[in-house]
């Protein structure tokens, strides 16, 4: 917990399976804190624009949140889903002010002949796009780039969630995870590979332009294989499908659906480890090899993170279940 004398943890006096029960029901505690904060939000929005909203925020990461949440807000899901793939890009890219202007396209060393008739077809694309998309344009200074890698770069970010939307030709971006995590309970052997079909609706393969590009007019690089990686899909499964799965179920009143959320929830996979997990993780582990044990699931770690939440950055130690000697 904090950095103190009072925070510190004789790891070799922990019963290891008290420690897992705590944060199993710390997992559980934060999970349900979080349906709970989308129902907040739901107040305003359907439960497809906050999925959209959602998976919007989750690129952005911490440097582009907002703008990626403004972007949400400002182009809906229903205005975008089921276009086709170069509609939605000249949409998005046009509102967040991110296409480039006609110096660039002017340049003839510095961007060749397809990439140079790809953005002139999204330039004619967003001159025809509606009046109301212009009236809400973004400033390009609002997307960071600096120090990120360009794996993550706002514009591939945005590529990638264009290929998500045109798939969602029935108007519905739930609709393309639902059936998956039914699945969950009738083929609970098989749940490996339910989880590996729902990481692959989040990881678009990358295509044409965005195969070879980070930015507009950039130089080429290497060919990627996704324009959003696995551990990014991983973590946007377990901190926003599945919350909002979870309301979903409660309102069609589902218990099927309800009991297969929990279940892919409990069982998934671990997800990289962040400041507060590692953090925490150090204060209570003499060994990684312990740690790995007790940390084996992404509920144990978001068990973590509410413990972190709750006592270690109010600094009261004596109240961790921890700490306080009651494990």
């Amino acid at each position: 917990n904090s950095a103190n004398n009072k925070g510190e943890v004789n790891s070799a006096q922990i019963d290891l399976n008290k420690l897992s029960e705590v944060l199993e029901s710390m997992g559980q505690e934060r999970f349900i804190e979080k349906t709970e904060n989308i129902q907040k939000r739901f107040r305003d929005s359907d439960l497809e624009q906050l999925l959209y909203e959602g998976i919007m925020e989750a690129l952005g990461y911490s440097k582009n949140r907002e703008p990626f949440i403004q972007l949400a807000k400002k182009v809906q899901f229903a205005q975008l889903a089921g276009k086709y793939i170069e509609e939605i890009q000249a949409i998005l890219f046009g509102v967040a002010g991110l296409l480039p202007k006609m110096d660039i396209l002017n340049d003839a060393n510095s961007i060749d002949d397809d990439a140079s008739e790809y953005i002139a077809r999204l330039k004619d694309l967003w001159s025809t796009a509606d009046e109301s998309y212009k009236s809400q344009q973004m400033q390009a200074e609002q997307w960071k780039f600096f120090r990120l890698r360009p794996s993550n770069f706002p514009t591939r970010r945005i590529a990638g969630i264009s290929h998500i939307l045109t798939n969602c030709k029935d108007g519905s971006l739930m609709l393309r995870f639902l059936p998956l995590i039914e699945e969950a309970v009738a083929h609970k052997k098989k749940i490996k590979q339910i989880y590996k079909k729902l990481w692959d609706v989040m990881m678009p393969k990358a295509s044409g332009y965005w195969a070879e590009h980070s930015t507009f007019g950039g130089k080429l690089h290497k060919k990627t294989v996704y324009l959003i990686g696995k551990e990014r899909a991983a973590d946007i499964l377990v901190n926003i499908t599945l919350p909002v799965a979870y309301l979903w179920a409660e309102r069609v009143q589902s218990r099927q659906l309800i009991e297969a959320v929990q279940l892919l929830y409990d069982k998934h996979p671990k997800l990289q480890d962040n400041v507060i997990t590692n953090q925490v993780i150090q204060q209570i582990f003499c060994e990684k090899r312990m740690a790995r044990s007790v940390i084996s699931t992404a509920k144990r770690q978001q068990g973590l993170i509410y413990l972190y939440k709750i006592f270690c950055s109010s600094r009261i130690c004596d109240m961790c279940p921890i700490i306080g000697g009651t494990l």
